[in-house]
């Protein structure tokens, strides 16, 4: 008893013509197509020893073309042979838009078998004939060298970073928001409303700022509402590290520290930590000012009131030009009116007598987007720019499903210092970062461009 070479069962051999024998490796198999791949007609002759025969196997071994069609062979030695394209049934549908495909008007990719409409390639039929390797787009760019890798990656590689660390990035919350931007009620707004020609103001991602390769002499900022110091303290840290940027200051609004020393470490290292705490269950703001930087706090501009804001100040030393004042401030949800009467315009008269130039970040929960729509928005930046700042930052800083706000910023009094930042799409907490870098320690003269109503104030 034997078994069959192809199915492995047993092969009776006690009946003639049972089975069929190779006559090369002398293996026996059933005489059933689905064992000998022999036909009918074959098997005759095969049966009655008028030919010998031989499995597939040894078949194989022997012409190793053997299975190729008529047109696989003509095209390992003809390549430059022509062949049909294969047209569309009544049932094909356009691998792009999943209409139906006319059988005389389409195009067939080579790698994934699918009928196109020409439209989609911006194809006429004085294109045609079309090369039989043709590919679509998306099966020409997995042809394409690092087409798997994503762009935040491939930039991240580009700048050193080990894959450790590119999934130590990729694991903080990211979200991108670009798509968004023309439909923003805020891009209705004149750009002459808001904007200068000394504001550049854009989103990052991560791997777009390390690409973007900021000067690190310059002097440079960032704000984050980080919703719990205490509990983001670590992702701060990392992303930070992450970045490998020197920003001189880090305005952290909404800290959620008490009077009580807090139960986390929350130092940075090469970094001082100055801030005020609060009194209720949220708010609290925070600077960590780079170590070496010679500085003062500012008392009567710090202050806390109850359900209103808080606010620290310092006074950056700087020896060839003006002192430098650094305000971090979040406001609450309590009435607008009752923050810039009670808190906001005293401040700002306070800076403006000081002669001196500041920039106040923080989360002031007033949306800018709605600036000439809103009343409350309107007072809002109107105070601002009569004492002489402007926004920095552009674009919503807080997204959500079913909205998107300018409830962040960044503010400076200087109208000639250029500043490039925008927000970073990387979200430790429901907020995003901004940033921003200028050039105030080196501030060259610049014919800028200043909105309306900042044109005024310098009338004034």
């Amino acid at each position: 008893m034997s078994n069959c070479g192809t199915c492995s069962q047993v092969v009776a051999n006690n009946t003639q013509h049972a089975h069929l024998q190779c006559s090369i490796c002398k293996q026996l198999f059933h005489k059933k197509i689905a064992c000998s791949f022999i036909k009918p007609s074959e098997l005759r002759l095969v049966l009655s020893k008028i030919s010998e025969w031989v499995c597939n196997q040894c078949m194989l071994d022997t012409f190793p073309f053997c299975n190729l069609d008529r047109c696989e062979l003509l095209e390992l030695f003809i390549p430059e042979i022509q062949y049909q394209t294969p047209k569309p049934s009544k049932k094909s549908k356009c691998g792009c838009c999943a209409k139906k495909v006319n059988k005389n008007v389409f195009v067939y990719c080579s790698f994934c078998k699918k009928f196109y409409h020409l439209y989609h390639f911006s194809l006429k039929k004085a294109d045609f004939p079309l090369p039989k390797d043709w590919l679509c787009n998306s099966c020409s760019i997995n042809e394409l060298p690092f087409s798997s890798i994503a762009d935040d990656n491939f930039l991240l590689t580009l700048n050193g970073f080990s894959d450790k660390n590119t999934e130590l990035l990729s694991n903080l919350p990211t979200f991108s928001i670009k798509s968004l931007i023309d439909q923003l009620p805020g891009q209705k707004i004149s750009t002459d409303e808001f904007l200068s020609n000394s504001i550049e103001s854009k989103y990052f991602t991560p791997a777009q700022f390390l690409n973007e390769k900021f000067n690190k002499k310059s002097f440079s900022m960032i704000h984050l509402n980080i919703a719990s110091l205490q509990k983001h303290i670590d992702e701060l840290r990392s992303f930070l590290s992450l970045l490998n940027h020197p920003f001189d200051v880090i305005c952290i609004t909404e800290t959620r520290l008490y009077e009580q020393k807090p139960l986390a470490n929350i130092s940075i290292d090469g970094y001082e930590f100055v801030h005020t705490p609060t009194k209720t269950q949220c708010g609290g703001a925070a600077i960590y000012i780079k170590t070496g930087i010679e500085y003062e706090i500012i008392n009567n501009l710090t202050s806390s009131l109850e359900n209103i804001s808080e606010s620290v100040f310092i006074e950056i030393k700087n020896e060839r030009k003006k002192n430098l004042v650094i305000g971090c401030i979040y406001r609450h949800h309590t009435t607008v009116a009752e923050f810039l009467d009670t808190y906001l315009n005293n401040t700002l008269q306070n800076i403006i007598k000081s002669k001196k130039t500041c920039a106040l970040l923080g989360d002031f929960n007033i949306d800018l987007i709605k600036y000439g729509e809103c009343q409350m928005s309107d007072r809002f930046y109107d105070q601002l720019s009569s004492y002489g700042f402007r926004p920095l930052i552009l674009q919503p800083t807080r997204v959500s499903a079913n909205s998107s706000t300018l409830i962040d910023n960044i503010f400076i009094n200087n109208h000639e210092c250029f500043s490039k930042g925008g927000n970073l799409t990387c979200s430790i907490s429901d907020h995003l970062m901004q940033f921003s870098q200028i050039d105030i320690l080196d501030r060259s003269s610049k014919n800028c461009k200043i909105c309306k109503k900042l044109a005024f104030f310098q009338q004034k």
